[in-house]
Parts: C-alpha cells; structure tokens; sequence
C-alpha cells in the first residue's frame, strides 16, 4: 500500500517477492508513470488492484484477463491509452476505467470490450472518456450490474445495445451526454417501462430529464 505519495517508476522484478503472496495492491495517487504490467499475471491471489489517479500514459488490458481471483480494478484517472479487451475475470465485481482515453475506433465501445464471464459483475465504470457511442454485446450481461456512461458523448441510446442490459435489470446511468431525445429512444417508453432502468439523473440535451418527458410526444414515431 502506497499512496498519496511521489512514487513515479516501478521496476521490473520490484515486486516478485508478493506473486504467490498479495492479495491487494493499492497505489492510488501518485505520480506513477511507469508499472511492470505484464508481470501481473503471476499474482495468483490479487484480489484487488488500484494504480487510479497516476500519469500512465498506457495500460494494457489483456495484463489483467486471466487474474480468476481479481474482485475490483480500478485504473481511473490517468488519462491513459487502455489498449485490447478486458475477459476472464470470473470473480471480478468493479471495473473503474473513468477520465482515461480508452484508444477506441471512432471513440466507440467495441462488441466484447468487458466480457469478464463474472456473475458477480455489479459496476462498470466508464464516465468522463469522451465516448459516442456502444456497439451491441460490448458488456456482459448481469441482473443488477451498473453501468455508468456519465459525461461522455453520448448522442442516443441504441436500442440494439442497450435493450438487452435493461431488460436484465441492468442499471444504466448516462447523465451529462448529448442525447438528443427524438424518436430514436422511443423504445424507452413502451410498455416494458425500460426507462425504469435508467437514472434519473440522465438528461436531453436542452437540459430535460429523461423521466420528465411526456411518453406521449413519441405516439407518432
């Protein structure tokens, strides 16, 4: 445990005595600009990771598929690249990726970006990474995870993507995005009531919430 401090480089082999040992490794806050990913698969029992607020300029997601005991990652605010895909962490239950650059194609959440195979999933989190949009299939599906899209760039909520998650209960926040709020979100208000699984903190672009909407203006879409 580091943190708040002026750690900047972690060597390679710094930490081979903790492999079979360490089960949680937190270097929050520093000024940590150098980390020896590719050694993290011999930490057989880490449970839970946190290197959030450093100055990486690039993290490796395949580093982490295949850490079966990791339950909580968090890599937020580092403002680096997230390059590949992150799989394999059936015990995984939160995933920070907030105020990075996640090294997207057209700034787009790609099919199969968090497919962790976790039934303990309960937050992904994803706000402040100028995103504009998810392809279908990007996440796994978990009743009861979370989802939080705030703050990106957001111009609707696709129905291909987004219906699958919320008709499994899954909790999507999207609050500080673009949403222009025409037909396209129509399906929102059917008689399933899938609005019911958005927060409502999560607004149109002229600045009226989601919930405030009258489902009536969508009758002729």
């Amino acid at each position: 445990m580091i943190e708040f401090s002026n750690l900047e480089v972690i060597e390679l082999q710094a930490l081979d005595s903790c492999y079979e040992t360490a089960t949680e490794i937190y270097l929050y806050w520093n000024k940590i600009t150098s980390f020896p990913f590719d050694e993290l698969s011999n930490f057989s029992k880490l449970s839970y990771f946190n290197i959030g607020f450093n100055s990486l300029s690039m993290i490796p997601a395949d580093a982490f598929n295949g850490l079966t005991a990791l339950e909580e990652l968090y890599l937020w605010e580092n403002h680096a690249n997230i390059v590949g895909t992150f799989k394999d962490l059936p015990n995984l239950s939160v995933i920070d990726l907030g105020y990075n650059d996640l090294s997207l194609t057209n700034n787009t959440i790609p099919t199969n970006y968090i497919k962790t195979g976790s039934s303990d999933l309960r937050h992904i989190y994803l706000y402040d990474n100028n995103i504009v949009s998810v392809e279908p299939g990007a996440f796994d599906i978990v009743e009861g995870l979370e989802i939080d899209m705030d703050h990106n760039a957001l111009s609707t909520l696709e129905e291909a993507t987004w219906r699958p998650y919320l008709e499994a209960q899954v909790y999507l926040s999207a609050a500080g995005n673009q949403l222009g709020c025409g037909c396209d979100i129509a399906w929102l208000f059917g008689e399933d009531q899938l609005l019911e699984h958005v927060s409502p903190e999560t607004y149109c672009t002229d600045g009226e919430f989601l919930h405030d909407l009258d489902p009536k203006i969508f009758d002729l879409c």
